[in-house]
């Protein structure tokens, strides 16, 4: 009864590590487009929690899939490794990308002017490039999890995650407005 516990809870948690990444993907599409300081400080408002909700999600997910892996006995195969340094590597470039918001927000507070810095760190290509690797990694460990290959086929789906995630980030679909400051 208490592996199906478990399951459950880290099902939940992938479904709400998926919500919290579309939230980023909203939240840095808006951020792009805003042309002044109040939407600026709208969007990144939600950041922190944003942040907090994946840790949360990415925390539990990797204790919850120990956990299982454990119970299983599947340590001695490849993809339950990769899959939990995966999951290390989308919780760094979240961190790391959690810090450049966190900096927006603050330098979107402290004036009232959009200052060129401020245009610099929303145009930062790798807020998108960390965003796009994160959820090609996370769809990349869904896969292992369904595949369970060994050392070699798992390592080609990781690799591929990233190359896509890179590829993606540089879609663009539309142009931003303009940057010109508004008070």
């Amino acid at each position: 009864m208490l592996l199906q516990i478990v399951l459950f809870v880290h099902a939940i948690s992938v479904l709400l590590l998926a919500a919290a990444l579309g939230l980023e993907v909203w939240m840095l599409y808006q951020l792009r487009r805003s042309t002044s300081i109040g939407e600026i400080f709208r969007w990144t408002r939600s950041a922190p929690a944003v942040g907090i909700f994946t840790s949360v999600s990415l925390l539990i997910v990797e204790l919850t899939g120990a956990y299982l892996t454990e119970k299983l006995t599947s340590w001695s195969f490849a993809w339950p490794k990769l899959a939990f340094w995966g999951v290390v590597v989308v919780g760094l470039l979240g961190g790391i990308s959690g810090r450049r918001l966190r900096a927006i927000r603050r330098g979107s507070s402290d004036t009232l002017v959009l200052s060129p810095q401020l245009i610099t760190q929303l145009r930062s290509p790798f807020l998108k490039v960390s965003l796009s690797l994160r959820i090609w990694l996370v769809t990349g460990i869904l896969l292992l999890t369904i595949l369970k290959s060994n050392l070699q086929g798992s390592s080609g789906v990781l690799l591929i995650s990233l190359f896509l995630g890179l590829v993606s980030s540089t879609v663009t679909f539309r142009k931003p407005r303009s940057m010109a400051p508004q008070i």
